[in-house]
Order: C-alpha cells, then sequence, then structure tokens
C-alpha cells in the first residue's frame, strides 16, 4: 500500500514539473542552469527544443520522457518505475563509472562506464557488456551536443 501511494506521488510531481515544461518550452532556459540540467529534468533541450524517444514506459509520452522522473531528483535512482517490476538505477556519474555500487537494495558490479558508454546507453539500451537494456529505459535521439551536456549535468549528481 505505501509502495503505491508512493508510486502515486512520484507520478504526480513528475506530471507537474512535465506538464509546466510542456506549457512554456520557450522559456526552457530560465529554469535551469544549464543544458545538461534542463535536459535531465524536463526532456527539453535548450539548443534543440523536445527530445524525442522510443521505448519507455508507455505513460512517458504524455509527459515528456526526462530522465528526473525515474532516476529521481538527486540521480540516486531506487525509484520503482510504474507498471513494472524495475527500480531505476543511480545515474550519478559516480555509480556509472565505478565497478561495484549498490542498486536495489544489492550490490552490483558492472564494467565501468566510460562517456561513450554512457551515451550508448541513454541512445542505444546497451550497458557496457553489450547487453540490452529494460525497455522501460527509452532509447532517446539526442544530439552530441545534448549528450555531453546531460553527461556533464550527471557528473554533478554526487
Amino acid at each position: 500500500m505505501i509502495r503505491i501511494l508512493i508510486v502515486c506521488m512520484l507520478m504526480a510531481i513528475f506530471a507537474i514539473a512535465c506538464t509546466r515544461a510542456k506549457e512554456d518550452e520557450s522559456k526552457t532556459e530560465l529554469k535551469f542552469s544549464s543544458n545538461g540540467e534542463s535536459v535531465y529534468f524536463t526532456g527539453v533541450s535548450q539548443k534543440n527544443g523536445r527530445i524525442m524517444f522510443e521505448g519507455g514506459p508507455s505513460w512517458m509520452g504524455e509527459y515528456g520522457g526526462n530522465c528526473g522522473g525515474c532516476h529521481g531528483p538527486e540521480g540516486k535512482g531506487g525509484v520503482p518505475i510504474p507498471d513494472s517490476d524495475i527500480v531505476a538505477a543511480d545515474t550519478g556519474y559516480k555509480a556509472l563509472t565505478v565497478e561495484e555500487h549498490a542498486h536495489d537494495g544489492k550490490k552490483e558490479i558492472h564494467t565501468r562506464y566510460t562517456d561513450k558508454l554512457i551515451k550508448r546507453a541513454i541512445t542505444e539500451g546497451l550497458n557496457p557488456e553489450d547487453e540490452t537494456l529494460d525497455i522501460v529505459m527509452p532509447r532517446y535521439k539526442m544530439s552530441d551536443d545534448d549528450l555531453n551536456d546531460l553527461i556533464e549535468f550527471l557528473k554533478t549528481l554526487e
């Protein structure tokens, strides 16, 4: 019951944030200190507008498809994805670039992500071992500039 309540609250927060972004995409640059932060929280690039994607939860299209909706405002993950059994991963740069970290309460060991591998995960849905990420992770159609800006923002999520 508590899990359902938490998921509902997160979805409501996500919906409000995305609705505000949809209402005023042209002023996104006034709300965020960097393009990477804008991309993370709204799915809107200050340079290129709305970022398109494929996959992801069915409800993402209605709310803009941003990273923070699933991975949380601090990128720590741990958020249960509605309509799935998946818990979002920690997207902080440190968590991605070390071999061992905690995910969903368990210790995980994985090949370290590099910037190039992070970009590939975001755009192609592949982890460092060339395994396909779950379909709840959208495959974003992003420019190199937007990817670089997003990675720079992920570095601030420590």
